[in-house]
């Protein structure tokens, strides 16, 4: 089988699967498994392990890798993975690494396996859960999501909605939405993932479709390498970033970093041995056995993304940096090697000094960084750390933190807040197909992989919220829908609009209105799932009575059409209400896009900022009508969108009711 070949000596190994002879005799290979764990953890429920690999080993009977190997060895790699690369030990993860595909991989069997089987067979419900979430993010087609919809919206299917249900681009982004939904809710099950993905990308290069490789190559850069991070498995992430970016980019791209790499290494390590003989001197100074320093060299993807895609390659200077692990804990040593150092380099050639917490994952240290450059040398980023911390960000190896992972909760969030944010990403989905993928996982990252800001009520309750939060979002949050009545907020005597954004450490009192005053406005100033949920339930009812009021509407309009009539063509008169801004027009031709406009009457007041328009408008159908009145709804500062008239084609019999 002809393999993706090797651009040149990668800064990783591949992994083969004839490497450890798996996939000839079951039981030996059990066995190499076994001596790996029994090294970390003798006292392990082998039998229990051992229960798992001969059931996974039986339903994948039958079944083959690309590579041609047993199909049961990828799972049984993904145990070592998970042993070898995430130090873990828990036999029920490493039972569910052996079954993570079983669900999917039996369904066109004569016995497929299904999640209460699984339950049955090992007595253990929960084991169930975890292989069952794996699998769901496996899962390409789409039936789940359509009976999901299905209930969810009952009588609101229509055959347009089945349609784009249909479509790639929807299928892929509901698919995302799920793996999203699903790794939000158990650790464990990203930890699964990240393993199977892992494997996956280190042996790519078995699949001959370049295509598809390239596919899950970007895939695991823009999504599975961030949950690694967050978690604090370092490693993991970087291995999954080099591997992946040696997939996804073309062989042109790929040489000219490694070239940039190659040229820079040949300058910066004629400079290494000048910054080490002053490093090895500072440390001198204060140790009898001086620490060595560790260099670090960027990667091929660290250098794509600081270099913004490789268009700014000029502006990357440190190519390198070094960590300092010392012996002792304390923090007062670390900061004894900063001034070590510091007079050893001279005041005036450090820069970028900080001290205080870092963070892998939710492991919280203390370090101190600092940047020194010596004249006519490139500069050198620093970081001085506890060689205990050293080692955890090298990978983990303390089992206590192992634990610690294995019982976070990604995100504090309880079902009806996950299913509101839930909710808001179907729109988005069915609103913008697979572009809503970035805009999904951008708020994925504000409220998980970013860094957060913690504020206080009047009540001195503490409130953590993303970066960038307004006081929006800490309204939503302390009062939940009733937020939708906000009309600003005091801090410190001072009072804001909803526009104000957080830094942190703020004491906030919320004012709020006897009804609702939302805005579209908001929905450029919230970045908080709680925010996002109910703002999109509130937009999503809004939409529907207006939409119900548009064709039914005693108020609006007395008229009653038949809905086949209107799609064979008709003219509406409509009239939109909001608040004056520029460009606001403009924004409001956009989204009439082709529709023929008949004639129009604008009036709009410079002192009180008001707008409204009457619009003359020519339909093809009904479905042209309604999609136009929901982004009309979407337009920043649009108040309402109210339905005047409705002429029918003249020749139409039965017009009325």
């Amino acid at each position: 089988m002809e393999n993706i070949i090797p651009k040149r000596k990668l800064n990783f190994d591949l992994m083969y699967d004839d490497e450890n002879n798996f996939g000839k005799d079951k039981e030996r290979d059990f066995l190499v498994l076994r001596e790996e764990l029994d090294k970390h953890y003798p006292n392990a429920d082998f039998d229990f392990i051992k229960k798992g690999y001969d059931y996974a080993y039986e339903k994948y009977k039958g079944k083959f890798r690309a590579s041609g190997a047993a199909y049961y060895t990828h799972p049984l790699n993904v145990a070592m993975l998970l042993i070898k690369y995430f130090k873990i030990y828990d036999e029920k993860l490493l039972v569910a690494a052996f079954l993570h595909d079983v669900i999917e991989d039996t369904q066109k069997d004569e016995y497929p396996v299904s999640k209460e089987d699984i339950a049955e067979y090992f007595n253990d419900v929960d084991l169930s859960h975890i292989v069952d979430a794996v699998t769901k993010i496996s899962h390409e087609n789409i039936n789940e999501e359509f009976i999901t919809y299905q209930e969810k919206y009952g009588d609101e299917i229509t055959e347009n909605i089945k349609e784009l249900l249909n479509r790639k681009k929807i299928q892929k982004a509901l698919t995302y939405r799920k793996l999203f939904l699903t790794l939000i809710q158990d650790v464990r099950v990203i930890i699964l993932k990240l393993a199977d993905r892992l494997h996956n990308v280190l042996t790519l290069h078995y699949f001959q479709n370049k295509d598809k490789a390239k596919e899950i190559a970007d895939e695991t850069l823009k999504f599975y390498a961030g949950y690694a991070y967050r978690l604090g498995f370092i490693n993991v992430g970087k291995l999954l970033q080099e591997a992946s970016f040696y997939y996804f980019s073309e062989d042109e791209l790929y040489e000219k970093i490694r070239g940039m790499i190659d040229t820079k290494e040949v300058i910066i390590l004629e400079q290494i041995e000048n910054y080490s003989r002053d490093l090895n001197l500072a440390l001198s100074k204060i140790y009898t056995n001086p620490p060595q320093p560790v260099i670090y060299h960027r990667k091929e993807y660290e250098i794509y993304n600081l270099t913004n895609q490789l268009q700014d390659p000029d502006e990357l200077i440190d190519y390198v940096d070094c960590i300092i692990p010392i012996p002792e804990n304390e923090i007062d040593a670390l900061y004894h090697t900063e001034s070590a150092i510091i007079e050893q380099f001279g005041y005036n050639n450090v820069f970028n000094h900080s001290e205080g917490k870092q963070k892998i994952g939710d492991y919280a240290f203390e370090a101190v960084k600092l940047r020194v450059k010596k004249p006519s040398l490139e500069s050198l980023d620093i970081t001085i750390m506890n060689s205990d911390n050293y080692d955890i960000l090298e990978n983990f190896v303390k089992p206590d933190i192992i634990k610690q992972i294995l019982n976070t909760k990604i995100l504090e969030i309880n079902d009806r807040e996950l299913e509101m944010w839930g909710d808001w990403m179907y729109n988005l989905i069915f609103e913008k197909g697979e572009e809503a993928i970035p805009e999904i996982w951008s708020s994925i990252q504000n409220n998980i992989f970013n860094e957060r800001i913690t504020v206080y009520s009047v009540d001195l309750k503490e409130i953590s919220l993303p970066q960038n939060s307004t006081v929006l979002d800490f309204a939503f949050a302390v009062a939940g829908e009733e937020a939708l009545n906000f009309i600003g907020a005091k801090i410190y005597n001072a009072t804001y609009d909803f526009r104000h954004r957080l830094n942190g450490r703020e004491s906030i009192q919320i004012l709020f209105s006897d009804k609702p005053q939302f805005s579209t406005q908001w929905l450029d100033y919230i970045q908080d799932y709680h925010a996002i949920g109910i703002v999109n339930r509130y937009i999503s009812n809004l939409k529907g009575q207006q939409a119900s009021t548009m064709l039914n509407s005693q108020d609006n309009i007395e008229i009653k059409a038949n809905f086949s009539v209107l799609n064979n063509g008709f003219t509406v008169k409509l009239n939109i209400n909001g608040n004056n801004r520029s460009l606001l027009l403009n924004d409001i031709t956009k989204a009439f896009g082709n529709v023929d406009i008949i004639n129009s009457t604008i009036q709009s007041d410079q002192f009180d900022h008001t707008f409204e328009g009457t619009f003359t408008v020519k339909f093809k159908d009904a479905v042209s009508l309604n999609a136009l009145f929901f982004n009309l709804l979407k337009i920043r500062s649009v108040k309402s969108v109210k339905l005047l008239n409705i002429d029918l084609p003249t020749n139409s019999e039965n017009n009325y009711i």
